[in-house]
């Protein structure tokens, strides 16, 4: 079994934890996955597990970073219609 610790942090302070435990079936497909998506564009210098699982993290964290950065932009403003006379 493997058990993954997750601790949520604000301002440098533990403000709560999860923790969830997977079997290693289940961590050996999360790990299959994460290697196919996140696959070094060489097939001589595959990914290793660790390697892909940070990949899969830094991805989450990107796509993450990318929504809030489109949420926080505000949309553009149409200029006025152009009328001819």
């Amino acid at each position: 079994m493997a058990t993954i610790t997750m601790s949520l942090s604000g301002s440098g302070i533990v403000n709560g934890s999860k923790n969830y435990t997977i079997n290693d079936t289940d961590t050996q497909s999360l790990l299959d996955w994460a290697i196919a998506t996140y696959s070094a564009p060489s097939p001589a210098a595959p990914l290793t597990n660790a390697q892909a699982l940070l990949a899969w993290i830094q991805s989450w964290i990107n796509g993450t970073k990318t929504a809030v950065q489109q949420f926080k932009t505000p949309a553009p403003v149409v200029p006025p219609l152009i009328t001819i006379s």
